[in-house]
């Protein structure tokens, strides 16, 4: 009998861990824009963005950094997560997108206190991370041209961006390859997210979704 109850146990035992072993990371927040929630953010610079038959469309031209942010009612300060993104570009050229975060300045303050992990489609093709403090513009990883799998900014093509962001280090994916080693860096921990897009060309990106989870 008391063979049977250890077994029991350690059966019981088993089974829990298997159960917490196979949970997924917490949704801190996620769009696929199937809804009209365009209410949801706010932005900064001259684009145009919209929600259109289930996704979030950008539209922008001009030397200008064009930042729709999650409104502050949404952000909980966290500052451990992981930060998902997949784009369609649906034009060719000397287009920036990019992906925000740690951004902590009042809308309307050009360059203050941000990151980006920006893809550069023009003919020379960047992957890298800014680094905006008071306005001071530094690139945390240099030599950028070594990344491998760029970003060609092909028209059409989806591409996925991912972060994964403590409150000391920064990692970047895309298309599901780490594109440089942690990056430590303690700075504007706290800030929000969003996306951006800048063109010396007329910009046109389909955005299907967003989603930002609890650690890397």
């Amino acid at each position: 009998m008391k063979h049977r109850e250890t077994m029991l146990l350690v059966l019981g035992l088993i089974g829990t861990w298997g159960i917490v072993g196979a949970a997924t990371a917490q949704e801190y927040y996620a769009d696929n824009f199937s809804q009209n929630t365009i209410g949801n953010y706010e932005s900064a610079g001259g684009a145009k963005w919209q929600v259109k038959k289930g996704e979030l469309v950008s539209e922008g031209a001009g030397a200008d950094w064009n930042v729709l942010l999650v409104k502050k009612k949404f952000w909980k300060g966290w500052t451990d997560y992981t930060y998902e993104v997949k784009v369609v570009p649906k034009r060719s050229g000397s287009e920036f997108i990019y992906i925000t975060f740690r951004y902590t300045q009042k809308l309307g303050v050009d360059r203050q206190n941000f990151f980006t992990y920006l893809m550069d489609g023009s003919n020379v093709v960047w992957l890298y991370i800014d680094k905006f403090l008071n306005g001071a513009r530094t690139r945390p990883v240099p030599n950028t041209m070594t990344f491998e799998g760029k970003w060609k900014n092909e028209k059409d093509v989806l591409s996925e961006i991912k972060l994964e962001v403590t409150s000391k280090t920064i990692s970047g994916y895309l298309n599901g390859k780490q594109q440089f080693k942690p990056i430590k860096d303690d700075n504007l921990v706290d800030g929000r997210i969003g996306l951006g897009i800048w063109g010396r060309m007329p910009t046109l990106m389909i955005w299907p979704s967003t989603v930002l989870r609890d650690g890397p």
